[in-house]
């Protein structure tokens, strides 16, 4: 049973939103364009990432895959003039129900989402994608795997107030990953941020 709705969407997009404003990111900020376009690409066609886990049948891949690419691909299209909007006859209408029902049609849709990224046509990936969310909700509980992953993305956000470990602590963890570089702090009202000017895995420099 297809179990995605609409409010499912509006609120990964609302968390995605939220998430990146905390780390600096705006998305009023069109310079980040060109940077998440890449980030999306590399979460849909990298080695190990989405369509290669799709690929090769793993499971777990899968659904990491489409979190990912909900966390960079929605903020994508956000920036890009394309935000998700309850309003959108796309979705008034179910037309983003319509989606792939064989297999070979979901390899078409995930070639097809590489194809809009790789050509800047962010509101053709909306389509895709959301469409390909929903069809593939009826295997896996994406809002259950959406939540596992924003709290994963949130642990490099320490919480000035009430915090469970030491900013040592999360500094740690975050350099014990292996995968970034030049790993630093900043500071805001309420929170410290720990990030990082290299991503190995993702052969991006911020």
């Amino acid at each position: 049973v297809k179990t995605l709705t609409l409010e499912n969407l509006l609120h990964f997009q609302k968390t995605v939103i939220e998430w990146n404003e905390l780390f600096g990111n705006s998305v009023s900020n069109k310079d980040l364009i060109e940077v998440y376009k890449k980030l999306t690409l590399e979460e849909l066609a990298g080695k190990g990432e989405l369509i290669d886990s799709y690929n090769k049948n793993d499971q777990e891949g899968i659904i990491d895959g489409l979190c990912d690419v909900l966390y960079t691909g929605v903020f994508w299209n956000a920036l890009s003039g394309y935000p998700l909007v309850d309003y959108d006859l796309w979705f008034t209408k179910d037309y983003w129900k319509e989606g792939p029902e064989t297999l070979q049609e979901e390899k078409e849709y995930l070639a097809e989402m590489v194809y809009n990224v790789t050509n800047n046509e962010a509101f053709g990936f909306q389509t895709a994608f959301t469409s390909v969310l929903y069809t593939m909700s009826d295997k896996y509980d994406i809002p259950a795997a959406f939540e596992r992953i924003t709290e994963s993305n949130y642990s490099k956000a320490l919480s000035k107030v009430n915090a469970k470990y030491t900013l040592q602590e999360c500094l740690d963890s975050v350099k014990s990953i292996g995968r970034y570089e030049d790993v630093f702090v900043e500071e805001t009202s309420n929170h410290y941020i720990i990030k990082a000017r290299v991503d190995t895995q993702e052969g991006v420099e911020y």
